[in-house]
């Protein structure tokens, strides 16, 4: 396996196992792609922000929007 893709749990929760073992794939050379939607953890009941600032990544439940012309 050369990339995880963790695309957008909702209802799952990561356990502190599932998350060591995931940060030391990307240790030791293994790539990772963290998809979550508009809520982040917060309204999609998951936990990647438990694993997301291991690599300076933080989703927050906030939105942003481009404006219009």
């Amino acid at each position: 396996v050369d990339v995880l893709v963790l695309g957008n749990p909702i209802d799952d929760y990561f356990s502190n196992i599932e998350i060591k073992d995931i940060v030391n794939f990307v240790r030791t050379g293994g790539n990772l792609i963290l998809i979550s939607e508009y809520g982040a953890d917060y309204l999609q009941k998951t936990n990647l922000n438990d694993i997301a600032p291991n690599f300076g990544i933080l989703f927050e439940k906030n939105i942003k929007l481009m404006a219009k012309d």
